[in-house]
C-alpha cells in the first residue's frame, strides 16, 4: 500500500511538471513582455514564447525582438534563444546568482538610430535596461556566454554594411563573488570576425559593478582588418579610403580611476587616403575643423593617456582633392613608408620620432624626419623635409586652377627645417623651380607668338615666386611665436604644414581675390 501511495504521488508530481508549462508559459510570456516594456524608455520588446523549466530553476526565452520606438525598422536586436538558470556551482558556495546563455544574437544599428539615441536626453542609466533584464529572470547575473553572435551597422549605404560576425563572448564572476580585493575581478574573452576578412580578440578582466561606471583592462589583438570597409563612414567627413589592411595589438584600460589606450605595434599596408574638398560641404568642413581644433585644445592630462609604441605604414598614399576649383586638382604623396615611434600625449613618455619616405606627385623623392616631445612649457619639435625634383607638369591641374597656365617642362623641389621650443618657432621653407617651360593655349591662339607667350608667363610665374630668375627660388622665414599659447603638438604641426608648405609652394595663390599670400623674404 505504501509503495502504491509513493508511486501515485510521484506520478502526480510528474504530471504537474509536464502539464504546468501548458498553463504557465503563455501568461508568463505576457507578464515578462509587459514588465520589460514598462521598464524600458524609448524601446519596446516582443517575445515569441517562454518555457519555464521544472521547479522554476531555469527559463528559456525564444524570439525576443527589441525595437527602437523612434525608428522601429530594422529591429535593434533579435535573440533567437536566451536561457537563464541558477548558477549551481556558486549555489554550493552559498551565493544565489544566475548564468545566461545567448545563442546567435543579432544586433542591427543604423545612422538614424544612433542619431536618435544621441538626441534623446534620457541618460542611459535611466533607460530601464537593468530592470528589464530582471523581469526576464530576477536572479542577479554572474556569468554570461554569447555563442555565434553578430553586429551589423549601416551608415548611409545599405549595400555596404559594417559587420562583426562569429562573435563569441564569455564573462564570469560578474557579481565579484571571488577575489573581491582585485581591481578587475571578472575575467572575460571576446573574439569576432571583422568586416568578413579580419579577426579580433579582446581578452582581459573587468569590474562590472564599479561606480559610477564599469572598469575594464584588456589586451586587444587585430589582424587582416580591411580598412576600405570604413568608406561609408569616412565619406561623411570627406575622407575617401581605398585599400588598406590593418594588424596590431595593444592594451586599453578604462575605469573611474584610469583611461589608457596603448598600441604596442600597429601595421597598415596599402592604405590610400584622399581628403576631398567640395564647395557644397565647405561650411560643414569648417565646422569640423573648428571642432577638432577645440578638441585638441581642450585635451587635459587628467583624461585619456594615449601612446603608440610603434606604427608602420607601408605602400601608402595621401592626397588632397579640391573639387571647389575649376579645374579640380589633386596634390598627393605616394609610395609612403612611414614609421612612428613612442608617440604620446604625455610629456613623461619621452621623445617621439617619425620618419617618412615617399614620392610627391608621383615623381619627387620625398624625405621627412621629425622628433617631438610635449613639455610643461609647450612643445619641443624638430622637423626636416626635403622634396627633390618633382616634375612640374604633374602639377598642371593645380597651376591651371590658380593661374590658367600649363607647364611642359621643369622640376620643383622643396626644403624646410623647423625647430620649435615652447612657443618659439625658428625655421625656413624653400621652394625651388628649375628649367620651367610654360605656355597658355588660349593666349597662344590669340597672339600667335609662342615665344612671347612663354616669356610672359614665365615672368608671371617668377613674380608669383618673387624672384625673376631662370632658377627661381624663394626662402620663406617661418620664425616667430606660436599664436595659441595652449596649442597642442598637432595644432602646431598642422599650422606649420599650412603656412610653410602649401603657401610656400605657390605663394600668392591662396586668397588671390583678396590679394597676394603672406610669404615673404628671398635669396
Amino acid at each position: 500500500m505504501i509503495v502504491r501511495w509513493c508511486l501515485g504521488i510521484f506520478a502526480a508530481l510528474l504530471l504537474i511538471v509536464i502539464l504546468a508549462p501548458l498553463f504557465i508559459d503563455k501568461p508568463l510570456r505576457r507578464y515578462v513582455e509587459r514588465g520589460m516594456n514598462e521598464a524600458l524608455a524609448g524601446y519596446n520588446v516582443r517575445i515569441g514564447d517562454i518555457y519555464l523549466f521544472p521547479f522554476g530553476t531555469a527559463i528559456m526565452v525564444n524570439d525576443l525582438v527589441l525595437r527602437q520606438e523612434a525608428h522601429p525598422e530594422p529591429p535593434v536586436a533579435a535573440f533567437p534563444s536566451i536561457v537563464a538558470s541558477v548558477h549551481w556551482r556558486e549555489l554550493l558556495t552559498g551565493n544565489l546568482v544566475s548564468s545566461w546563455i545567448l545563442d546567435e544574437p543579432e544586433l542591427h544599428l543604423n545612422l538614424q538610430q544612433l542619431r536618435a539615441e544621441a538626441e534623446d536626453e534620457t541618460p542611459v542609466e535611466k533607460r530601464g535596461w537593468q530592470e528589464a533584464i530582471k523581469r526576464v529572470y530576477p536572479i542577479k547575473i554572474n556569468q554570461v556566454r554569447i555563442d555565434n553572435g553578430s553586429l551589423t551597422y549601416i551608415d548611409q549605404d545599405p549595400d555596404r554594411p559594417l559587420k562583426l560576425t562569429r562573435v563569441n563572448l564569455t564573462a564570469g564572476n560578474i557579481r565579484n563573488i571571488h577575489s573581491p580585493e582585485e581591481s578587475y575581478p571578472s575575467p572575460f574573452r571576446m573574439e569576432a570576425e571583422i568586416f568578413e576578412k579580419g579577426h579580433g580578440l579582446v581578452e582581459g578582466k573587468a569590474d562590472f559593478l564599479a561606480e559610477p561606471h564599469l572598469g575594464v583592462e584588456a589586451q586587444i589583438r587585430l589582424r587582416d582588418i580591411p580598412l576600405e570597409r570604413l568608406l561609408p563612414v569616412t565619406t561623411r567627413a570627406n575622407v575617401h579610403l581605398t585599400g588598406g589592411i590593418l594588424a596590431g595589438e595593444g592594451r586599453v584600460e578604462y575605469s573611474p580611476q584610469a583611461r589608457l589606450a596603448r598600441l604596442d605595434d600597429l601595421a597598415i599596408d596599402g592604405l590610400k587616403v584622399d581628403y576631398v574638398h567640395v564647395a557644397a560641404t565647405a561650411a560643414a568642413e569648417k565646422r569640423r575643423a573648428q571642432k577638432v581644433k577645440k578638441g585638441l585644445g581642450e585635451a587635459k592630462e587628467s583624461e585619456w593617456q594615449l601612446k603608440v609604441d610603434n606604427l608602420h605604414l607601408t605602400r601608402g598614399a595621401f592626397g588632397f582633392v579640391n573639387q571647389a576649383k575649376s579645374p579640380s586638382y589633386r596634390v598627393s604623396l605616394n609610395d609612403i613608408d612611414l614609421q612612428l615611434k613612442n608617440l604620446s600625449n604625455r610629456f613623461r613618455a619621452g621623445e617621439a620620432e617619425a620618419r617618412l619616405e615617399g614620392r610627391f606627385m608621383q615623381s619627387g623623392d620625398t624625405f621627412a624626419r621629425a622628433a617631438f616631445q610635449p613639455t610643461k612649457e609647450g612643445v619641443n619639435l624638430d622637423v626636416l623635409v626635403a622634396i627633390v625634383d618633382t616634375r612640374v607638369p604633374e602639377m598642371n591641374d593645380l597651376l591651371r586652377a590658380y593661374t590658367g597656365m600649363d607647364v611642359v617642362g621643369g622640376t620643383f623641389s622643396f626644403y624646410s627645417e623647423v625647430k620649435v621650443r615652447g612657443r618659439q618657432i625658428d625655421g625656413y621653407a624653400k621652394p625651388l623651380f628649375r628649367d620651367l617651360d610654360v605656355y597658355d593655349p588660349v593666349q597662344e591662339r590669340g597672339k600667335g607668338l609662342i615665344d612671347k607667350i612663354k616669356e610672359g608667363l614665365a615672368e608671371a610665374l617668377a613674380q608669383i615666386l618673387e624672384n625673376p630668375q631662370e632658377r627661381m627660388a624663394t626662402r620663406f622665414d617661418l620664425s616667430g611665436t606660436v599664436e595659441d599659447p595652449e596649442a597642442s603638438t598637432w595644432q602646431i604641426i598642422l599650422q606649420l604644414i599650412r603656412n610653410g608648405f602649401f603657401k610656400a609652394i605657390l605663394p600668392g595663390f591662396e586668397n588671390r581675390e583678396g590679394g597676394k599670400g603672406d610669404g615673404n623674404g628671398g635669396e
